[in-house]
């Protein structure tokens, strides 16, 4: 496994057109090679997964496919891998599988350095209603499919039973609502030792979990349209005062630690001293293996002002590179992945680690109730990451090639109002002139 240095996300929208212009043009791989092959996976996974998931998949992979050798390459951190699938691209190095979220996979479709996989599919009998649909279209670009999904990245809210019990407040259930949080939050807030600053919040929030309220209070999303935006609806007053809403959480009722003192104390939920945090199934693993003080469980996510269930459907697929010198053995290889009964979709199952694309995999009693050696002893409430499941969305909007300076832009503007130094308004009107110049370049 290689190591390789931080660079910036931002470049690798401009530096792909400089491979894009000339990937398409490679010949098509022929039939699968009768010799040996190589076939790069390039990755962005933790160190746990590498060594529980990755590892163990290659092994019965290449057991499996003797004329197959797998050269992988990881980068924990999904900044630093994204830079670095750009630094590869440019030099015309694409690794043969890769690891993309919704919009990277519309950025490198765009530049002809993703190949469509509806052929290999058909080819290998891959039923694409197998899978979720709304989860799937994610990863489609003009019509045609350029990444098979194995998770979608659904969140829950992880809550802390004793802590509930001990202020006196009922478990979260289905139906309850994003007042009932703020409401009953200062419950959960203790200063133990009287010197102003508070130990134990309610709840821990992601500051750049913003675009869940969004939804949960209006219904709609960032833009009007994923693919093709044309509207920046954060300009509507509804949009806004949620976004308020959202922050306010720290900034005013200090129900949440603000963004400082989450880089004192990266998990507030974890440590004992937030009774909630919202988060995805990836959590999953390391709250099982580390928590000891406490019993813990799921909560679908609470409802809005809009009244409606929802949740996000965006997570990561496994891509084909149009650079592949061996494009059927390298999708062989993303079957085994994320196919249908594929070795790592079941492993990850069995590690709690993710909600499954594949819907029968999902809803099976292997997902929702696991045997108990699996949870640390606990049964949980995984029903909850179905919650809103036919209203879902994505974090990342828009999905199309300028969604890196939409990007760069909230950054920029959002970070001054979840600082509290300028209001959700001011930021948002700042972010609006320049987005609308942005949305000039989509076509």
């Amino acid at each position: 496994m290689k190591t390789f240095h931080f660079l910036v996300l931002s470049v690798l929208i401009a530096a792909v057109s400089v491979y894009g212009a000339f990937a398409g043009a490679q010949a098509e791989s022929p039939e699968a090679a009768k010799g040996p092959v190589t076939v790069s996976w390039f990755m962005r996974w933790d160190n746990s997964r590498v060594e529980a998931v990755a590892k163990p998949v290659m092994k019965a992979f290449e057991d499996a496919n003797p004329n197959i050798t797998l050269e992988f390459e990881n980068i924990g951190k999904g900044s630093a891998y994204y830079t670095k699938l750009n630094t590869l691209a440019a030099a015309g190095e694409m690794p043969d599988v890769t690891y993309l979220a919704p919009h990277i996979v519309a950025t490198l479709s765009a530049k002809n350095i993703l190949v469509p996989i509806d052929d290999y599919m058909k080819k290998h009998k891959i039923d694409p209603n197998l899978y979720y649909q709304n989860v799937l279209n994610f990863y489609k670009y003009k019509g045609k499919t350029y990444g098979l999904p194995i998770d979608a990245a659904a969140l829950v809210v992880f809550y802390n039973e004793n802590m509930f019990k001990d202020v006196g407040v009922p478990f979260p259930q289905k139906g309850w609502t994003w007042e009932d949080v703020i409401s009953q939050g200062k419950k959960f807030v203790k200063d133990a030792d009287g010197d102003g600053i508070t130990e134990q919040f309610a709840i821990h929030l992601r500051p750049d979990y913003w675009p869940v309220m969004i939804k949960a209070e209006t219904d709609h999303t960032v833009f009007d349209d994923y693919f093709k935006p044309t509207k920046y609806l954060m300009t509507q007053n509804d949009s806004v005062d949620a976004l308020q809403k959202f922050y306010d959480m720290w900034l005013v009722q200090g129900i949440a630690p603000n963004p400082e003192q989450v880089t004192q104390i990266k998990d507030y939920f974890m440590a004992g001293k937030a009774g909630m945090i919202m988060i995805g199934s990836w959590n999953m693993p390391k709250y099982i293996i580390n928590i000891k003080d406490f019993k813990w469980n799921l909560a679908p996510l609470p409802i809005g002002k809009s009244g409606k269930e929802y949740n996000r459907g965006d997570g990561s697929s496994f891509c084909l590179s149009s650079h592949a010198k061996h494009k059927d053995e390298a999708f062989e290889f993303i079957k085994f992945l994320a196919g249908p009964g594929a070795q790592g979709v079941n492993i990850l199952l069995d590690r709690q680690q993710m909600l499954p694309a594949l819907k029968s995999m999902a809803e099976s009693d292997r997902f929702l109730k696991p045997d108990s050696s699996l949870t640390g002893g606990l049964m949980l409430n995984k029903q909850a990451y179905f919650f809103g499941n036919k209203n879902q969305f994505s974090m990342y909007d828009p999905i199309n090639l300028i969604y890196g300076k939409v990007n760069s832009v909230h950054k920029s503007e959002y970070q001054q109002a979840h600082s509290g130094v300028v209001s959700a308004k001011e930021a948002v009107e700042r972010s609006a002139e320049q987005i609308a110049e942005i949305l000039k370049e989509v076509k």
